[in-house]
């Protein structure tokens, strides 16, 4: 059973779809244009192929994501990103 505040984020979302491969991209652009380590770059890949990867983004996007306002979205996006290329996901 959906609870309340499921329902509500339902209808905010509509049709709305969470893409993978669209963060795959923001990610790996932002990789290349600030020019991270090798390391950095594996910790990114791994991440981005990681089944934990989808699990986080999903659950976030669900609950955080308003396509009228994707700031918030953005944030989340900038937080995980900056974490996921840590040597020990400091910024976790």
């Amino acid at each position: 059973m959906i609870k309340g505040d499921a329902n509500e984020r339902v209808k905010i979302l509509q049709d709305e779809v969470l893409s993978m491969t669209a963060i795959d991209q923001i990610f790996l652009k932002r990789a290349q244009k600030e020019r991270i380590s090798d390391d950095q770059a594996i910790k990114l890949l791994n991440y981005l192929n990681s089944w934990d990867s989808f699990e986080e983004l999903e659950s976030f996007w669900f609950w955080y994501y308003d396509p009228r306002n994707p700031k918030q979205w953005y944030k989340i996006l900038n937080h995980i990103y900056k974490r996921s290329i840590t040597p020990t996901y400091l910024m976790n």
